[in-house]
């Protein structure tokens, strides 16, 4: 598996749930199991499983390992690339995900670090935010 392969990059991470409010929220310190599938190259066309295919075309799936719900973060069609906020790299972004309302979508951001020495390390996915945009990390020399 690889940034351009059919499939992407596949891995499961633990994560918090931080939904709503992160100070009062009594979910915070229970851990939960996310199945993410990340295409670099563009839209998935063989996704992890069928919960995930039945969201559309997007290049990154997440699915909640216990529920099995899956989202479907962005489209390559409408991507962009800036420069990190930290001038360490650069970014993509990818909008117009699964619709969360009729005014929300899912979008994803990946963040291209520089790490000298560094082929590539990640992915990572590093949290969602609140406006549903999830974040992942690749470290990585190319970007130097």
């Amino acid at each position: 598996m690889g940034a351009c392969s059919e499939s992407g990059y596949v891995w499961t991470q633990t994560v918090y749930d931080t939904t709503g409010n992160i100070l009062t929220n009594p979910d915070f310190s229970n851990p939960v199991k996310k199945t993410l599938q990340v295409h670099v190259c563009r839209n998935i066309t063989k996704a992890m499983n069928t919960n995930c295919s039945s969201k559309g075309l997007a290049p990154v799936y997440m699915n909640d390992d216990s529920s099995g719900e899956c989202n479907a973060y962005g489209n390559i069609r409408t991507a962009n690339i800036q420069p990190n906020p930290f001038n360490d790299g650069v970014f993509i972004d990818y909008y117009g995900g699964e619709a969360e309302s009729h005014i929300v979508q899912y979008s994803a951001r990946l963040y291209f670090v520089c790490k000298a020495g560094t082929t590539l390390e990640g992915p990572t996915l590093e949290h969602v935010k609140d406006s549903y945009t999830a974040h992942i990390r690749f470290n990585t020399k190319y970007v130097c």
